[in-house]
């Protein structure tokens, strides 16, 4: 459905019927306006970017055409090796950290070790929109970091994205992207369009 016109009581039908109530915290029960109203918080937050927009990017202003979901992707892993994808996410995880209160020396990314990686990379990306001539990558994460916002203080989200190597698969994303708009866009530059 479209993100500009999403009629919740709908969406929500099967899914209360499955589940049943909503639980929350300590027994606490929530409403289903309650959680319709947390859905709508989500969807007309905006997102931060380095683009200066005339109106700020957030879910909710999306139509339809400017978005591609679940989009499923492909590509051959013909050269390479697991110790260059760890020095890859090594240095990007490094470059990130400039002038940042946490800039302190990086252990390396430590993955599986394989000589070579081949064969073919294959993933869905949640969602990639288009805003005033930019693409952009959103992946939903619903990870439970704890119960209060201060919880999900930036150094706390910084550490469970690395532990979880959601910076890599950004990256592998990123890349599939990438490659997409190179052979979809006929003047695609990079610095311009992603």
């Amino acid at each position: 459905s479209d993100f500009t016109g999403l009629d919740w009581s709908e969406s929500l039908a099967r899914p209360l019927a499955h589940y049943g109530e909503l639980l929350g915290l300590n027994g606490y029960h929530f409403t289903q306006q309650n959680f319709i109203h947390w859905l709508n918080d989500i969807i007309t937050t905006p997102f931060i970017t380095d683009v200066k927009a005339d109106s700020p990017v957030c879910i909710s202003a999306l139509p339809m055409h400017k978005t591609l979901r679940e989009s499923e992707f492909y590509f051959p892993m013909n050269t390479g090796s697991s110790a260059g994808l760890a020095k890859l996410l090594t240095d990007h995880r490094n470059k990130n950290r400039k002038g940042k209160p946490w800039n302190e020396h990086i252990v390396a990314a430590n993955l599986p070790s394989y000589k070579k990686l081949f064969g073919m990379m294959h993933g869905f990306i949640d969602l990639v929109f288009e805003s005033d001539g930019k693409y952009y990558v959103c992946d939903y994460k619903s990870t439970h970091l704890g119960d209060k916002f201060s919880d999900y203080n930036q150094q706390a989200l910084k550490e469970n994205i690395e532990s979880q190597y959601y910076d890599l698969q950004y990256l592998i994303y990123s890349l599939a992207l990438h490659r997409y708009l190179k052979k979809s866009l006929p003047d695609y530059q990079a610095s311009k369009h992603f």
